[in-house]
């Protein structure tokens, strides 16, 4: 498993700029072939894709019965200064981590993992897998990481300084205060639900892959331990993604009820458009983690 627990930095990573780019075919053959190859090969995998791996030490022990050891000692342990803004991966949360080059906070020239020193074969093939997708994703799409972050905080900020107006006068200074409530609203719920495909839907496909090797080529002998812990660790992430979905459906119906009638019957297909982005957002979320919350 990836994470002992759910890591602070989650939410300011990459945000994809649209549904229909967002969802990644899986690399189902790469993944699982890391699996089934030496310590060499894997490096050299890592090698011939562009991908830096290292360790670092880990201050608690896991209970994984699979410590991919071999592997992990031929890794360099990682200089952990040049992840200042990210301190919370060395206390022991954290069993794998991937960065893409593109992250803010980091002097990264290349895509990176960093594994903890206890980290499993599950955890291998498991961050190999954001890597492997991260490397089908469009170079502008994570070149844009830092611009759509920074329209995601303005827009939240303008939103909820529109909104703090209304409530305070009771009823919107002019139309152009609604209408900029309503793009505020547009760029937040647009960005806000992207990024669930990097990371809560993409943490989910890449466990329940995981789940599936576990019980159907039971020849890999992955952990048992980390089989029965990956259902807590899925059903955090679609519970986070729900979460995050509800949010912006409240949000939303809270604007179109107190927005004037004229102004919402002008704004119609703007409004359309973010009902129908919530309810395509509400489909995905459901087809990967309808039977997990259930």
């Amino acid at each position: 498993m990836t994470f002992k627990k759910v890591l602070f930095f989650l939410i300011i990573l990459l945000a994809t700029s649209g549904l229909q780019a967002a969802l990644i075919d899986f690399p189902a053959q790469e993944v699982e072939r890391i699996l089934s190859k030496s310590p060499e090969e894997i490096i050299q995998t890592a090698r011939d894709r562009s991908i830096e791996i290292y360790k670092f030490k880990d201050p608690i022990p896991t209970e994984s019965k699979d410590v991919a050891t071999p592997f992990l000692n031929q890794l360099e342990n990682i200089d952990q200064s040049r992840f200042v803004y990210f301190n919370d991966l060395f206390d022991g949360s954290t069993l794998g981590v991937y960065f893409s080059k593109h992250t803010n906070g980091t002097d990264l020239t290349s895509d990176t993992i960093l594994f903890s020193d206890q980290a499993d074969r599950w955890t291998i093939a498991h961050e190999f897998a954001h890597a492997f997708i991260d490397k089908k994703r469009p170079s502008l799409q994570k070149r844009n990481e830092a611009e759509d972050i920074e329209k995601l905080r303005n827009a939240k900020e303008d939103y909820e300084e529109i909104l703090s107006l209304y409530r305070n006068n009771g009823h919107f200074p002019s139309w152009d205060y609604e209408k900029r409530a309503l793009e505020s609203l547009s760029i937040w719920t647009e960005l806000l639900l992207n990024s669930l495909y990097t990371y809560e839907i993409e943490e989910v496909r890449i466990e329940t892959f995981m789940q599936k090797l576990y019980r159907e080529k039971p020849h890999y002998q992955l952990d048992d331990h980390t089989y029965k812990r990956s259902f807590w660790y899925i059903n955090k992430n679609c519970t986070s993604a729900l979460n995050k979905l509800n949010h912006s459906v409240e949000v939303f119906n809270y604007l179109k009820g107190i927005v004037e009638k004229s102004f919402l019957d002008q704004n119609e297909e703007n409004f359309k458009k973010i009902d129908e982005q919530l309810k395509a957002h509400a489909g995905v979320i459901g087809q990967f983690c309808k039977k997990r919350l259930e």
